[in-house]
Order: structure tokens, then C-alpha cells, then sequence
């Protein structure tokens, strides 16, 4: 962090001089913000109104400390990411598990920019799992944690873990569509042999339909 003193009377700012000093919660207050008052604020830790109060001599000089934002934080997506001197890892065995896929589903359902909540779900230390005692002792501190942390760091986790997720929906989306075919072509039979297109006796028919209605009901309930 460096330091710029007003001569006058608004003392001592202490502001980031990269992107790895800014944390993860002030990066997500910066999405999509365009003032410098705004800007100022949430990279100094200062109100609105007492950036906006300063001589226009020091906030141009505050300015002129903060020319590297104008390019966006550089970082490769990685598996794992170090915190406080803690290496936290997403879960690459299994991908994700279902217990995961479902709370962060619920997660971004709600808030698409809770990443924080997300990486406290996916990101943990090595031999923690993630089950109802994690969720109900730990998820609430790790987004806070992650919330404090450098953002380049985040970031890298962000980017590996939101592979993870496009391939994780991907499979999904594709279940589904394999599921709606199946079930087209259940209905389809059903249909036939209702209309006695299918070439077989009455009993047969009987049997077979209720073969098929059993086969539909288990693909609805089961996939």
C-alpha cells in the first residue's frame, strides 16, 4: 500500500499500488463503475462525501497514483489459490459433487455475483468436505474470508472453478435433452400401439403398454 498526506487538512490516504493489494469484496464494488469519486472511495476505504470534499490538487494527484487500474487484473486460472498463508484447492477428483453442484446452483440462481459464496462452497483446505456441518460452521467465515483476500488470488480460482461449472451445466443440459428424447420416443410408442398400428394382439398390446407407461414413469423419477 502507499501513502499520499494532504499538506493541508485531510491527512493521510492509504491507497493500493496494483491490483494485488485490492481485495476481492473491493474489485466486485468496482464492477461497472465509472466515477472517480466512486473509485476513490472504494479503493482508499474513504466516504463519498469526504473524497468528494478534497482540493481538486490532491484528488488529481490521488488519480495520477491509480493509472494502473485502467488495465484489468491478469491472472491464469488455477486449481488452487494461497490465503494468509493457507493453500485452499478446488475439488478436481469428482469435478463437483452433487451436494456442490446444487448449493452453488442455488447460490447463482439467487445472486450471480455471490462469487464469494461460491469459492466458500468449492474452495477449501485439503481434507475438508463439503456436507452439512461445512455449510452450517464454515461457509459464512470463508466468504467473508474470501471477501478479504487479494482478488488476484480469487480470481485465479474463479477462473478454474467457472470451467468446472460451463462443463458441469453442459452435462447437465445434455441429461435433459437425452431424457425429453427418451421420453418422445416412449410417448411415440405408446401412441402406436393405442392406435393399433403395431401389428399384435389385444393381450400383447395390453402388456407392452403397460411396459411403456412403467419405462416412462422411470424416466421422469429417475434421471
Amino acid at each position: 500500500m502507499q501513502k499520499i498526506k494532504d499538506k493541508k487538512d485531510y491527512g493521510e490516504w492509504t491507497l493500493p499500488r496494483s491490483w494485488e493489494e485490492v481485495t476481492l469484496s473491493q474489485l466486485l464494488a468496482l464492477e461497472g463503475v465509472t466515477s472517480p469519486i466512486k473509485i476513490i472511495s472504494v479503493l482508499s476505504g474513504r466516504g463519498e462525501d469526504e473524497v468528494a470534499a478534497l482540493p481538486v490538487q490532491f484528488a488529481d494527484a490521488i488519480v495520477s497514483e491509480l493509472g494502473w487500474i485502467a488495465s484489468p487484473p491478469s491472472v491464469e486460472p488455477s486449481a488452487s489459490c494461497v490465503i494468509n498463508g493457507e493453500t485452499y484447492r478446488v475439488n478436481v477428483s469428482e469435478n463437483l459433487s452433487l451436494g456442490e453442484f446444487v448449493a452453488v446452483q442455488s447460490v447463482r440462481q439467487a445472486d450471480p455475483s455471490d462469487v464469494a459464496t461460491v469459492l466458500a462452497i468449492v474452495c477449501r483446505r485439503a481434507g475438508e468436505v463439503y456436507d452439512i456441518e461445512f455449510e452450517n460452521g464454515k461457509v459464512a467465515e470463508r466468504k467473508e474470508m474470501f471477501l478479504s483476500a487479494p482478488c488476484t488470488e480469487a480470481l485465479k480460482v474463479i477462473g478454474f472453478f467457472l470451467t468446472l461449472w460451463s462443463l458441469s451445466e453442459g452435462n447437465s443440459q445434455r441429461c435433459s435433452q437425452m431424457k425429453e428424447e427418451a421420453l418422445r420416443l416412449t410417448r411415440e410408442s405408446i401412441e402406436t400401439l393405442r392406435n393399433g398400428t403395431g401389428g399384435i394382439g389385444s393381450w400383447s398390446k395390453w402388456r407392452a403398454t403397460r411396459r411403456l407407461r412403467a419405462l416412462e414413469k422411470h424416466i421422469r423419477t429417475t434421471y
